[in-house]
């Protein structure tokens, strides 16, 4: 069984032919597909297309791209939200220095706030830190609350233990299939009991799809890309993160 722990199957890019996609996941192997929100409007959206099938689930959230936008209305509608049937975690929330398509004290303001919502929930938190790892997990220890995954891992050797050690797991998306020897670095880093992966679809579509709109069905690449740099059976790879996946996002 494999599983995608973060997509957007919300996007406009699978607005015609998402019943296939999903299709084409189911046939690749995949019974188990999370998709994340970014705003208020994407992640009602999201409510719907999760009913779609039964391997797909939902995490509500506002992306930190988002955040000079988000009004107080909009963080009660996500709370609102997370007590939806399929709903079983917040995200994708935290912090983009890179990019800075939000000012940095709005991003933080509306990640504090979601933080203090997913602890209430006690929910799993779906976790995007870009050139911010220092500063959202400054904000997480504040809160005393470690409960999540940090999607799309692109932080340092040291950022890798504090988070692991605070308890939160690590994801790796296409990005590993590219060739960083950096990355395979921290991955061999990762305690396998800590280890999620993603497509992040449509985005970072893996070697050897690159070129071409990403989907779940490709997460079959980046699990053996993975088996092949830890060097263990796919098979045993795939139990572990099934097991590391239902135990964070509690899917029975």
């Amino acid at each position: 069984m494999l599983c995608d722990i973060h997509a957007h199957l919300t996007e406009e890019e699978y607005q015609k032919d998402l019943s296939l996609v999903i299709e084409r996941a189911k046939e690749a192997g995949v019974n188990l597909i999370i998709s994340v929100g970014i705003d208020v409007k994407d992640c009602k959206k999201l409510k719907e297309i999760i009913k779609m099938d039964e391997i797909l689930y939902g995490n509500v959230g506002i992306h930190p791209h988002e955040a000079d936008r988000v009004k107080e209305e909009d963080i009660k509608e996500i709370y609102q939200l997370l007590k939806e049937e399929k709903i079983c975690g917040i995200g994708e929330i935290g912090l983009d220095f890179y990019k800075n398509y939000s000012e940095r004290e709005n991003q933080i303001k509306v990640f504090k706030e979601l933080v203090k919502i997913a602890k209430e929930f006690n929910l799993p938190m779906n976790i995007h830190l870009r050139e911010s790892h220092r500063e959202g997990l400054k904000i997480l220890k504040e809160s005393n609350y470690f409960k999540g995954v940090l999607h799309c891992f692109s932080g340092n050797e040291e950022i890798l233990k504090e988070a692991i050690d605070l308890g939160f797991y690590i994801s790796y998306s296409g990005v590993i299939t590219f060739g960083s020897q950096r990355l395979e670095r921290l991955l061999k880093k990762t305690p396998l009991d800590k280890l999620l992966l993603e497509t992040d679809a449509p985005y970072l579509t893996p070697t050897p799809k690159r070129g071409e709109r990403n989907e779940p069905g490709y997460i079959k690449y980046i699990y053996q890309k993975v088996s092949e740099i830890l060097q263990i059976e796919l098979a045993e790879l795939e139990k572990k993160i099934e097991e590391n996946v239902r135990r964070l996002f509690a899917i029975n």
